[in-house]
C-alpha cells in the first residue's frame, strides 16, 4: 500500500455523486448529448423530497415515480404523450421552471457534453462524452478541495452513477482506468469508485 493509500483510507471524505443520463444515442441523431446534475450527498434526500412535491402537486393520482422530461414537456400541443397531456401549456411551463427552481436553490451543479457525430467520425460519442464529463467533474472537485484545503475542511470525493446504457460494460472498464489512471486531458484524482448503473427511472 502507498502513502497515498494510507492516507486515503485513514481519512474522512464528503461525496458529490454525478448522476448522468444520455439524449441521441440512436443512429438517426445527428447530436449525441450526455448530462447529468451533481448532488452533494446530504442533499439527495431533500432533492428527492422537492421533486415528490413537485408530482403531488401536478399530478396527484399518480403513485408511481413520473420521469420528468423537458422534451416532453415542451413538445408540440398535438405530441404532448402521457402523463404530461393532463396538463395545460402554461402548467408544463411552471412544472419545468419548478424542477429548474429545485435545481438553483439546492446547488446542483450542471454538467453536460454535447457532440455532432460528424465531427468525431473515428470514436464514439459517448465513450468521448464520459470521458469529457469524467475530467470536468474530477476538476470541479479538484477546486472544491482547494478551498477546503485553505479552510482546513474535509475533502470532497465524485462518485459517478449511469443510467442504465447498452453501454454499460464499455463504461465501466473506462471508469476503472480513470480511477486510477487519467483521461486524455490529464489525471483523475477524486473518484472515489467506479461508476455505478442504475435503471433509467430511478437516476
Amino acid at each position: 500500500m502507498s502513502v497515498d493509500d494510507e492516507k486515503s483510507s485513514s481519512a474522512t471524505f464528503l461525496l458529490y455523486i454525478l448522476y448522468l443520463d444520455e439524449s441521441g444515442l440512436h443512429a438517426e441523431a445527428n447530436t449525441f448529448v450526455l448530462g447529468g446534475l451533481a448532488v452533494f450527498e446530504r442533499e439527495v434526500y431533500w432533492f428527492t423530497e422537492d421533486v415528490e412535491a413537485i408530482q403531488r402537486r401536478y399530478f396527484p393520482n399518480i403513485d408511481t415515480p413520473v420521469e420528468f422530461h423537458v422534451a416532453k414537456l415542451r413538445a408540440p400541443e398535438r405530441k404532448v404523450e402521457a402523463p404530461y397531456n393532463t396538463l395545460s401549456l402554461a402548467q408544463r411551463r411552471e412544472l419545468t421552471e419548478a424542477i429548474y427552481r429545485v435545481i438553483r436553490e439546492r446547488r446542483g451543479v450542471v454538467f453536460g457534453v454535447a457532440i455532432e457525430k460528424a465531427r468525431l467520425p473515428h470514436e464514439d460519442p459517448y465513450e468521448r462524452a464520459f470521458e469529457e464529463l469524467t475530467n470536468r467533474f474530477d476538476l470541479f472537485l479538484r477546486r472544491k478541495n482547494a478551498g477546503a484545503a485553505s479552510q482546513n475542511q474535509e475533502e470532497q470525493r465524485g462518485l459517478i452513477v449511469v443510467a442504465e446504457s447498452s453501454y454499460r460494460q464499455q463504461l465501466e472498464v473506462l471508469g476503472r482506468s480513470f480511477r486510477g489512471g487519467a483521461t486524455r486531458w490529464g489525471q483523475v484524482r477524486t473518484l472515489a469508485d467506479v461508476p455505478f448503473f442504475v435503471p433509467a427511472a430511478n437516476a
